[in-house]
């Protein structure tokens, strides 16, 4: 029993023993092979060696390109002339774009990363040329563009073609390219005289991105997002919650999505796609509140008592008065509005605002308040009869005559550019006595004239006919003499005789009245028992109803008087007459 024991003991000691052991080497073998053991360690340490070797060669070599360059002009001072240098390749060589040691039979560092650091290191003598600027370029550009040193040269390579060009004196280079595919690599470099090239510089053609879209400002009164885009570009319209609308960019470059019921403070999204194309950024607008429309004020003068104007039915108009106060109204159904307010002088600014629900106050309305303007004059009106077929007169061009009669209403007319009026009133003939005839005038802002009352003259009556022919109107044998004639119904025709120098009958009137009848006829009659031959004046006129006498018409009558004895009762020797 003891001895099994024993044995037992010795061989978990011998196991302990061999797993130390194996630990003891995995721990040497880690040491020497591991990323950090000695022979990595030692790889690493040999690299590092050739790569600081590599430098030295390279620094000594661009030492001395530099002076040649400088010397000789040659213009050597790149990569490519270290690459093909003895001194370069007596030690190394380019594989799959490293750099291969030859002592070492390494590649040691990729070509790449040489070439960026040691322009760090070479960068401290001041001879690298800066890295160009290169504009972003499309699969629609036909030309790459950038900025570098002036005079410098320009190297770009695609698909290992070489293209060159020179920086201008403004600093700016481009290099004709033609039409390149998405995703091909563009590689630039820049060599100044004197320096080394620069680092290289690369480029990717993109899909050509389509430009912000530009959005009229939204309103939550809009029916519609506007603006401008690509011609036949699709642009989008999204809002906060998802909501998409799509439309067609017209050939002039505008566009109209339509929207409804837009509450304020909606984020609206805004972009345009075109096959091709890569879409555009978005343009986001907020919707804001739609300011009122601006109302339509007339003018004010400084006798005007009230403002006026149209709007938007149910909107309130507000008028502020400099140093006076704040007037409100509400505009009617059919979108008119008035402010009563006291009179303002000559020059007193007013300001009109609108509002409406859902809108800010539209802009302010501002008038001045006007002088106000003078009252028409009277107008001229020419005598008037009550027998005249027209009512004349002169007044302000353009303005507007109005005539009054009592009882008969109202007549217009508008004064001509003369100055000049008429009213025809053959409607109105024979107006009555008394009855009153009123004359205004009016014109568009300008207060009416006063009224004015025209008192009517009485008309002058027409001359009668006289139908005495000489050598009739003499009867011998009865001692008469007759005079005939027509006048106007109803009026009175006055006769009076007369021997040159002297009265026919002294003792008796010297005119005599008699009536025209109904149909328009008169006849005067007088006897006489007189003798011998005479020539008497006689002379007529009329006298219508309400009118003055008509002229007076002469005629001459030249009758045989034959002498008589008077009788008794004739008192004079002038005999006696009778009147019929």
């Amino acid at each position: 029993m003891n001895r099994k024991e024993k044995r037992g003991i010795t061989l978990l000691a011998l196991a302990i023993t061999i797993i130390i052991i194996l630990l003891l080497a995995a721990i040497a073998i880690q040491m020497a092979l591991g990323e950090n053991g000695l022979i990595a360690k030692a790889e690493k340490s040999k690299r590092d060696n050739a790569k600081s070797e590599l430098f030295d060669v390279a620094t000594m070599k661009f030492s001395s390109m530099s002076i040649d360059d400088v010397v000789d002009k040659t213009d050597t001072l790149n990569f490519a002339t270290l690459y093909n240098s003895k001194d370069f390749k007596d030690r190394y060589e380019i594989k799959d774009d490293n750099i291969y040691d030859k002592g070492i039979k390494e590649n040691i560092i990729s070509k790449s990363e040489f070439e960026e650091n040691f322009r760090d290191k070479f960068r401290m003598v001041g001879k690298e040329t800066q890295k160009p600027l290169v504009n972003p370029i499309n699969n629609n550009s036909t030309e790459l563009t950038g900025v570098g040193e002036r005079g410098a040269e320009i190297t770009v390579t695609i698909n290992g073609v070489e293209k060159k060009t020179t920086v201008d004196n403004s600093g700016n280079w481009r290099v004709h390219i033609g039409i390149q595919t998405v995703g091909t690599e563009i590689k630039i470099i820049q060599k100044s005289g004197g320096k080394v090239e620069s680092i290289e510089t690369k480029v990717v053609v993109q899909k050509e991105k389509l430009p912000r879209v530009a959005v009229n400002p939204i309103y939550n009164t809009s029916t519609a997002v506007e603006g401008n885009g690509v011609p036949g570009a699709t642009v989008k319209v999204i809002d906060n919650h998802g909501n998409e609308k799509t439309a067609l960019i017209s050939s002039t470059g505008q566009f109209s999505v339509g929207i409804s019921n837009i509450i304020e403070d909606t984020i609206i999204s805004v972009l345009q796609t075109m096959n091709d194309k890569e879409d555009s950024d978005i343009e986001t607008i907020v919707v804001q509140k739609g300011k009122g429309t601006q109302p339509t004020v007339n003018p004010v003068d400084s006798d005007d008592t009230n403002i006026s104007g149209t709007g938007v039915a149910g909107s309130t108009i507000i008028a502020r008065i400099d140093g006076v106060g704040e007037y409100r109204a509400t505009i009617n159904n059919s979108g008119n509005w008035a402010i009563s307010i006291p009179v303002q002088q000559q020059g007193k600014i007013i300001r009109i605002t609108q509002e409406q629900p859902r809108r800010t106050p539209s802009d302010e309305v501002v008038i001045s308040v006007v002088k106000a303007p003078e009252p028409l004059a009277n107008p001229h009106i020419n005598t008037l009869y009550n027998d005249h077929h027209q009512i004349t007169g002169r007044g302000e061009p353009g303005a507007t005559i109005v005539v009054r009669i009592d009882g008969a209403g109202e007549l217009r007319t508008t004064v001509d550019g003369a100055g000049n009026w008429y009213i025809a009133t053959e409607v109105f003939l024979n107006i009555p006595g008394g009855r009153g005839v009123h004359v205004r005038q009016e014109k568009a802002g300008r207060p009416n004239s006063p009224e004015t009352h025209i008192t009517l003259l009485a008309g002058i009556s027409r001359n009668p006919e006289i139908t005495y022919k000489e050598g009739t109107n003499y009867d011998e044998s009865k001692h008469v003499i007759e005079l005939r004639g027509k006048g106007i119904p109803g009026s009175r025709i006055i006769v009076g005789m007369e021997v040159p120098g002297k009265n026919m009958w002294p003792f008796m009137p010297n005119e005599h009245t008699v009536n025209v009848d109904g149909s328009g006829n008169w006849i005067f009659k007088i006897e006489h028992n007189q003798t011998g031959y005479s020539l008497y004046t006689v002379y007529v006129r009329q006298i219508e109803t309400g009118k003055h006498s008509s002229a007076t018409l002469n005629t001459q009558v030249y009758a045989r008087l034959i002498q008589h004895t008077f009788g008794p009762g004739f008192g004079s020797a002038h005999g006696r007459r009778r009147i019929r």
